[in-house]
């Protein structure tokens, strides 16, 4: 099941740019891929557009677009599923997704490690 840390209602929203500083900030191997993270928005918007998303949605993203950045983060880039990996986006959610249960199980504490440095709150937790 996906992962998702909200920013926190009574606090300023972060920028792309301030979530890529505390991750690099709290991790010693992360990626940081601008074209890759508006790659992805853009083919977000894509799927929007073909599912009839609200307008605010579009324009949302539409709006952070060019400052989304992928990253990836890992404590042992040898383990192939000790990795986390998502889209930052200029005030929005951070959204994990997993290829498997085990890929779950293994990102768990890097999951917490980004919510802690992020100061954002675990959905569903």
């Amino acid at each position: 099941m996906p992962t998702r840390l909200l920013p926190p209602k009574d606090k300023p929203d972060l920028t792309a740019k301030e979530i890529c500083r505390r991750i690099k900030d709290e991790f010693d191997h992360v990626e940081l891929n601008a074209t890759e993270g508006q790659d992805q928005v853009g083919s977000m918007i894509e799927t929007f557009v073909r599912l009839r998303a609200p307008k605010a949605i579009l324009d949302w993203h539409t709006r952070v677009r060019d400052t989304a950045v992928h990253v990836w983060i890992s404590d042992d880039p040898t383990d192939e599923l000790a990795y986390v990996s998502f889209v930052a986006m200029d005030g929005g959610d951070v959204f994990i997704g997993y290829c498997s249960q085990q890929h779950e199980d293994r990102a768990k504490p890097i999951v917490e490690r980004c919510q802690s440095a992020l100061g954002y709150d675990w959905m569903d937790k």
